[in-house]
């Protein structure tokens, strides 16, 4: 902190992902991709992200040790024109994991703060927000510095992240095999295809795909309904689950109650140190990387460079198009070309 695609359950399996990508495994040798594959598919989600996070595993192939895993959310407008707005991506190698494991810290701290939080927002589709069913601000992301992307800037941004070469002395070269961790996952998988159209051949780096409903489930846990919301998990991890919906932030609880379920009881905790501490340190701490994309500033009531939407005061000319419709009130808190009414 990758068929009719609203049919996609929460949780996909890689080959059901494979033939999303369009490629088929059947009646070709087993490559040593495919064995990686094969070797996550004999493990709970629990396990695939303990192993992710560098725990060994017996018979692990030597390529798995390249993976890397990606925590995603997406949120899209939930009116029409149903476009995407924005992303959280959380991103994070097992070679860089590995050593920390040795002091990984109260509740997995250090582990946390080796993590890379951004926060997207498309710049042409930033001004609608979500307000009824999910109500989220984007304005008030809490993890990583939120930058503001054209949909082009942003999906070359992600799909960069997702192809981490194996060789950092060959971008060009063989990528890292990619562990991809979600809440509801299948969501997340249908949003990459459909809204930001990431090649396949990207896709296809995807070897194993684990949801923390799962992984829940699979530790006990139960939630109000047949599967845990993310709001209840942070609940369970003590944790206050502060501006929901909004992408960078559900992407950063996602990590933080995934790495809880399966780090419990492997190592001592400090009886001074809440994971609530942890989580509002994580917050300052994770805005000292800046993602090399878009712009900071972009209003979303005026369209203006300089400023965010907050620091608009008294710069607001009109929107003709709410006037039009009687919406007067609401005419003066954007310009036309930013209004979001019908």
């Amino acid at each position: 902190m990758l068929c009719n695609p609203c049919s996609l359950s929460p949780s996909v399996s890689i080959d059901e992902l494979t033939a999303f990508g369009g490629l088929s495994i059947s009646n070709v040798p087993e490559t040593p991709m495919e064995q990686v594959r094969r070797f996550f598919r004999g493990m709970s989600g629990s396990d695939i992200l303990e192993y992710g996070l560098g725990f060994e595993k017996t018979d692990a192939p030597t390529l798995a040790k390249s993976t890397i895993v990606v925590v995603m959310d997406f949120e899209k407008f939930e009116f029409e024109p149903r476009c995407l707005t924005e992303y959280g991506l959380n991103t994070f190698t097992r070679k860089e994991m590995m050593p920390i494991l040795a002091n990984p810290g109260p509740h997995g701290e250090n582990l946390l703060r080796n993590i890379y939080y951004y926060h997207i927002r498309v710049q042409e589709s930033a001004h609608y927000v979500n307000r009824k069913w999910c109500p989220g601000n984007p304005e008030n992301n809490r993890f990583g510095i939120t930058r503001f992307a054209t949909k082009q800037q942003a999906k070359d941004f992600l799909t960069s992240c997702i192809a981490w070469p194996v060789d950092e002395t060959n971008p060009d070269g063989n990528k890292c095999l990619v562990i991809f961790l979600g809440h509801a996952v299948g969501n997340e998988i249908e949003m990459l295809q459909q809204e930001l159209g990431v090649d396949p051949s990207v896709i296809s780096n995807v070897v194993a795909i684990i949801d923390t409903q799962d992984i829940a489930r699979e530790k006990g846990i139960r939630g109000r309904g047949q599967k845990i919301g993310l709001g209840h998990l942070m609940d369970v991890c003590d944790v206050s689950f502060r501006d929901a919906h909004t992408a960078g932030n559900d992407a950063a609880y996602t990590i933080i109650g995934a790495l809880q379920m399966v780090i419990e009881g492997k190592f001592p905790n400090s009886p001074n140190r809440t994971l609530q501490a942890v989580v509002d340190a994580l917050e300052l701490y994770s805005r000292g990387v800046w993602p090399q994309v878009g712009v900071l500033n972009y209003c979303t009531r005026c369209g203006n460079f300089d400023h965010s939407r907050p620091q608009c005061y008294g710069r607001i000319k009109r929107c003709e198009r709410c006037l039009k419709s009687g919406h007067e009130k609401a005419a003066y808190t954007h310009i036309t070309r930013l209004c979001t009414h019908p």
